[in-house]
């Protein structure tokens, strides 16, 4: 009867602790997406504030995907919209739970996932941190309780944000790569961890409901990426059924020039590398009949105002395309 009582007590005590969660959630959660209102990963939230169904392309990875596709440069050229979601460090599982936020303000048309993501470190503990975060608002946002106002206790959530860049980190430094030859073919695999790979298909699955197609890109990275890894990629785009574009080996599409395209000794792209990628990815996403040009809606005319802003930001030295 003893052992009986302590389970429901343990059982009441979580019940009632889930409940507290709840009802402090929504009094944490930033009630905006702006940089001042304490929202997590302010650039790529910034895709809240976009008007409704209005971004056609999303972009998911790490801190190689975010200085790899421009979609300023994107809606200049062809009129298309895209958002970069990418984060540094993203992992897979936080890239599954971003994608099912942002559904619920967009309908993308294509998803790009960034396969740096797959090496991300993620074991199972990080993914019950990950659910226990998205589930329990006040988890994620605790130290906004130094910032809370009455109006966090009776104002629901109301992004109007719009980030100038669409979550595209401009870098313009230069420094070479010490190691231009990185994609050595070998038969090894390098495979990915389980966690990533499974989050990944649940991923697919969201986009398969959705309607959303789903494509796999490693973007130029000489510290980031081998041909293991490569082949370990093609793998996992055959079993999950979609496309891989590896742009480590399309050197004829995708020209680096690792002496002057690289930020940082070949860990990122710098903007001179980005236009390369952009340039191949337009004429990819012309291909697919997927999107078509939103240059005419007039909602959508601070893209044109961001880009103007954007262009007016280059530093001497770069020029305007």
């Amino acid at each position: 009867m003893t052992y009986l009582k302590r389970i429901i007590g343990t059982v009441l005590f979580a019940l009632a602790f889930c409940l507290i969660m709840r009802v402090l959630s929504p009094i944490f959660e930033p009630k905006n997406n702006d940089p001042q209102s304490g929202i997590e990963e302010v650039e790529a939230s910034g895709i809240l504030g976009e008007p409704d169904n209005s971004i056609d392309v999303v972009f998911f990875g790490d801190s190689v995907a975010f200085c790899a596709f421009n979609p300023l440069e994107i809606w200049k050229t062809h009129g298309y919209t895209s958002y970069m979601c990418a984060t540094s460090g993203q992992t897979m599982d936080y890239a599954k739970i971003s994608l099912k936020r942002l559904l619920k303000k967009q309908a993308p048309k294509l998803l790009v996932v960034e396969t740096d993501t797959f090496y991300r470190e993620q074991d199972l503990t990080d993914r019950v941190y990950s659910d226990v975060r998205e589930a329990f608002t006040v988890v994620r946002y605790h130290n906004r309780w130094k910032m809370l106002s009455a109006a966090d206790f009776t104002t629901a959530p109301n992004y109007t944000w719009k980030e100038d860049y669409k979550g595209y980190h401009l870098k313009t430094d230069r420094q070479a790569a010490t190691n231009p030859n990185y994609m050595a073919p070998t038969d090894e695999v390098e495979q990915a961890s389980f966690f990533n790979r499974d989050s990944f298909l649940a991923i697919k699955k969201v986009c398969d409901d959705n309607g959303i197609a789903l494509v796999l890109i490693s973007a130029p990275s000489a510290t980031n990426w081998n041909y293991a890894r490569h082949n370990a990629l093609v793998k996992i785009a055959e079993e999950a059924g979609v496309e891989f574009y590896d742009l480590n080996l399309m050197t004829e599409e995708v020209p680096i020039d690792w002496a002057n395209d690289s930020l940082d000794g070949g860990d990122h792209l710098n903007i001179f590398g980005t236009r390369k990628v952009d340039a191949w990815f337009v004429e990819y996403l012309a291909s697919t009949g997927l999107v078509d040009s939103r240059r005419d809606d007039p909602n959508l005319r601070h893209w044109d105002e961001a880009l103007g802003r954007y262009e007016n930001a280059l530093p001497e030295g770069v020029p305007v395309v």
